[in-house]
This record gives structure tokens, sequence and C-alpha cells, in this order.
């Protein structure tokens, strides 16, 4: 806001003036724009107080694109003798692994993202509601959506049915640039 954005805020005129009341508008909306709750900035100022005045104000970003709904990547299918078995680690593994970076470069593109990834496999075969949880890399707003498509994919993904209550495969997952690498937490 404090670079111009706000001119025109209030009164819809880019007159290359930003007062203190437009700044608080800006930014309001912005973070009402990219929900974001729980911050309420605020300037304490005159409203009617210039805070910047140029002929080379910068263009504000555009804060309001919608939010496109997570597209569900195909996942592997299952092998014809039958459904994968739920006690193959590595296996699980490297679908997961294909999953996070599938949905990465998917949803975010280029950059260094990790997830802590749980998959339990229930004696059905199902996975319930995977455990996932982004690393302090991975920005919210960019990797909400990314998250949203790796559970989605992963809860749409059958095995085969098993005699112990679940089996759980853990992993940390990192993509860098479309390109992931596992450091595989053991399995339990």
């Amino acid at each position: 806001a404090l670079r111009g954005w706000a001119d025109g805020e209030l009164d819809g005129v880019r007159d290359g003036r930003a007062t203190a009341e437009g700044a608080q508008l800006y930014v309001s909306g912005a973070l009402r724009s990219l929900q974001i709750t729980g911050q309420q900035p605020e300037l304490i100022v005159d409203g009617e107080v210039v805070l910047m005045e140029s002929d080379r104000l910068e263009s504000a970003p555009e804060f309001t694109a919608p939010v496109a709904a997570p597209t569900q990547p195909t996942t592997p299918t299952a092998p014809s003798s039958g459904l994968p078995n739920p006690n193959d680690g590595v296996a699980i593994k490297a679908w997961v692994k294909e999953t996070v970076d599938q949905c990465a470069r998917q949803h975010i593109g280029q950059g260094s993202f990790t997830w802590w990834v749980n998959v339990a496999i229930h004696s059905d075969g199902n996975v319930k509601l995977p455990m996932i949880s982004a690393g302090a890399d991975t920005p919210l707003d960019l990797h909400a959506v990314a998250t949203q498509c790796i559970m989605q994919t992963l809860k749409s993904r059958s095995f085969a049915p098993h005699n112990d209550k679940k089996v759980v495969h853990k992993g940390i997952y990192t993509v860098q640039m479309g390109t992931p690498s596992v450091n595989p937490v053991p399995t339990y």
C-alpha cells in the first residue's frame, strides 16, 4: 500500500496520491481476498494525510483472481493381477512421491516445497484420511491447493485388503523445481 498501490482505492481516481485511509482500505481488501484471517494491520494517522504523491506510483498486484478448484491428477492404475500390496513400502513411497510431485507441478510450478505425508491404509484397503502438513518453506497461500490435490489423490487409491488394523507409511517429500526427492521415515 505504501508503494502507491492504494492510489484510487477510495474514490476510484488514480491521481498519484495514496492517502492513509486508502492504504488501510487497500490492505484490508488484499488480506480478505487472499483469505488471510486474524490479521488486522492498522495505520494510525489522520485518514486524509497523503502518504505518498508521485507521478510514478506502482500498479497494485491483482488479488481478485478466483482461486481455482484443484484438479485431480490421474493416479497410477492398479496392476491387472489385483490391487497393490499395502505392505510394499517402496512402491507406496514411490506412488506418494509421484503424487506430491505431480500436484506441486500442477498447482505451484517451480520452487522448493516440502510436505510431511502419513498414509494410513486401513484393513479394507482404503486410505481414510492421509495426514499432510507443509514444511516451513511452503507458504500457506501457495501450498493450499497443491495440498488439497495431494490429499484427494491419496484418498482415491485402493489397496488390497489386509489383516492389520492399518498399515502406516510416513515420508518427507521435497519438490525442487518440479523434481522430487524423498527422505523416507522408517515404516511401522
